[in-house]
């Protein structure tokens, strides 16, 4: 019983140690990426001169993961991609990251759309269906043809689906597949050989607070953001002895035309109006996320989570995570740094 609650101890009120260079002290429940007032940071070249200062219960965990030099992007002058960068979040990411300094590349399906996001901030423009494996395999080699390597790769493209499963088109279930989970995979194994060979970069994706748990009426959308949940805790591990970090933002409702559709859909009525009348749904600005993200990505944090209300779901799905990092200690996995 003391051991379990050790270990639950580690994964909820410990430090969130990132692996690459800093070591982020979290509130247990503190929404990350809120910037100075909740987000510290010390350095240390030793993983395990950290753990000795901790109970012995955390000193496993902490010495996990390797800690080394300071090797968080620098966002002024880096090349940043958003996918899904003509509305809602991806158009705000785009605006944020711009404002940060970085030279940014929208990719979308609305060639307009997107022209109207990139002409203020002087973006380059790429139209690309992700529901479409071509076009998804070329978008990273024809985005650093035109506009060079890509130091941060913000997948963000994702459709949703609001049906019961029974009646769900066939069509559209292939679709949020594709772009929700396939293309981010795809525009990874496509990026990482550039990052691995600069020995730089960021990786950074949209998942949802869907993922944490099955919803009626998301069946099909939920699934493809925890799968990608999944997938950013295992590519984590692989790059952890590699410069290469990655971000997993995580929001509840965000006011976007797409969580519009979502409350007007009759399926998901009775389930948004018990959320609803628990307040565990208040909506979030696609800038309030936006800028979580970018100070998210500036201090290598894992992590952005809203609504802070229900950050028993974010913690509880990432438990196992934490545990696979604590049980894949010594263990050599992935690339390995160059000498």
């Amino acid at each position: 019983v003391v051991r379990a609650a050790g270990i639950a101890i580690a994964f909820v009120g410990s430090p969130d140690i990132t692996g690459h260079g800093q070591t982020q002290y979290i509130e247990p429940w503190a929404e990350v990426g809120r910037g100075p007032r909740s987000l510290h940071t010390r350095h240390s070249s030793d993983g395990r001169a950290l753990a000795a200062g901790l109970n012995p219960f955390l000193r496993p965990f902490a010495a996990a993961t390797r800690i080394g030099d300071d090797v968080a992007v620098n966002i002024d002058g880096a090349h940043v991609l958003v996918t899904g960068g003509s509305r809602g979040i991806g158009a705000a990411m785009a605006r944020a990251f711009a404002k940060a300094g970085a030279r940014v590349s929208v990719a979308a399906r609305s060639t307009e759309a997107l022209e109207q996001v990139a002409a203020p901030i002087g973006a380059s423009t790429f139209t690309v269906d992700l529901a479409d494996t071509y076009q998804t395999e070329q978008l990273i080699p024809m985005v650093e043809a035109a506009a060079g390597p890509i130091d941060i790769l913000m997948s963000n493209a994702g459709i949703e689906t609001t049906e019961h499963m029974n009646s769900v088109d066939l069509d559209t279930l292939r679709a949020v597949s594709r772009v929700n989970l396939e293309a981010p995979m795809v525009l990874t194994r496509q990026v990482l050989p550039g990052m691995l060979e600069r020995n730089s970069g960021h990786l950074a994706f949209t998942s949802s607070l869907a993922g944490t748990s099955g919803f009626p009426g998301l069946a099909s959308y939920g699934a493809t953001k925890a799968g990608l949940s999944n997938f950013v805790s295992a590519i984590r591990l692989e790059l952890r002895d590699t410069n290469i970090n990655t971000t997993l933002v995580a929001p509840g409702p965000v006011d976007t035309e797409m969580w519009d559709n979502v409350e007007q859909t009759d399926d998901l009525s009775p389930v948004l109006r018990r959320m609803n009348r628990l307040q565990l749904l208040p909506k979030k600005s696609p800038e309030f996320l936006a800028q979580r993200t970018v100070e998210a990505i500036s201090n290598d944090v894992r992590h952005v989570r809203t609504p802070r209300r229900l950050s028993s779901n974010f913690w509880l799905r990432e438990a196992p995570a934490r545990l696979t990092e604590l049980l894949m200690t010594g263990v050599e996995v992935g690339p390995k740094r160059p000498e």
